[in-house]
């Protein structure tokens, strides 16, 4: 009760007495609670008075803090058991799916994640999202488009929805070999989540935005490059942090070390190349 209220506490701007609320629920927490505590610590950006790690059973909050920290592979483990915990929780297989693209290539992983969380939630935007992402990675770009196709049709896509639909649009693209609509594409994605402050989004649009260009071509745009890098640092988003560094490596260009800072309007378990 005491997280949920905390929830609310927050989403009316009191975050004093939200974050009484949360150490008064993670007192004796439950996994609910922890996973919530977790959300609401990565919203508004303050440390949690626990480690979701160290809760048994809290699959969701250790799949949210892992992935926070770049630990893919433990990530992608404790999301795994998150869904067998939760077959039919769409969140469950939003953030599997993701993680499996996004964290580490695994795109069979993805599309196979995808497509279980839709049999339960055949109209969620992000999961057909996912799917198409997945698809398009493995070469199916026809059916990736047609999911596509549904997921922007689905009604009720809010702002990430679109950033994240469009960045998928622009992959197909890019894939299909029109280059020139991808990259008008990832622009329009990039620059709509500008607009609206989704620095999480935009950073993780322009990064993988950059990965299609390095598919293609030797040597990008120099100011391209450093506009992707500006977009990824101020995003401080790891998902964003981890697409850059590879897409670095395939132009040869040095990794950057520096840490990831706290993460602000994160696309939670939406691929935003996709």
């Amino acid at each position: 009760m005491a997280a949920a209220l905390a929830s609310l506490e927050f989403s009316s701007g009191e975050r004093k007495s939200g974050r009484r609320l949360i150490n008064a629920a993670l007192r004796d927490p439950t996994e609910n609670a922890v996973a919530q505590a977790e959300f609401e610590a990565q919203r508004s950006r303050f440390e949690i008075p626990i480690s979701p790690v160290d809760v048994p059973g809290s699959h969701e909050a250790r799949t949210r803090d892992l992935a926070e920290h770049a630990e893919w592979q433990a990530a992608l483990f404790a999301a795994d058991h998150w869904r067998a915990d939760q077959a039919f929780d769409p969140d469950a297989a939003i953030h599997l799916s993701y993680l499996a693209a996004v964290g580490t290539e695994d795109f069979q992983l993805s599309r196979d994640a995808a497509r279980a969380g839709l049999v339960a939630s055949p109209r969620n935007p992000t999961l057909l999202n996912n799917l198409a992402f997945a698809l398009a990675n493995l070469g199916e770009l026809r059916e990736a488009a047609s999911l596509l196709d549904k997921a922007q049709d689905a009604g009720g896509l809010d702002a990430g929805d679109t950033i994240t639909c469009t960045a998928t649009s622009g992959l197909i693209a890019f894939r299909a070999g029109n280059l020139e609509r991808g990259r008008s594409l990832y622009r329009e994605a990039f620059e709509f989540a500008r607009k609206k402050e989704l620095t999480g989004y935009a950073g993780l649009a322009a990064a993988y935005w950059l990965q299609e260009e390095a598919r293609v071509t030797p040597v990008p745009d120099a100011k391209l490059v450093a506009s992707v890098e500006t977009a990824v640092r101020a995003s401080g988003e790891a998902s964003a942090r981890t697409v850059l560094d590879r897409a670095e490596r395939m132009l040869g260009r040095p990794v950057a070390t520096e840490p990831i800072a706290a993460e602000k309007n994160r696309p939670q378990g939406r691929i935003a190349d996709s």
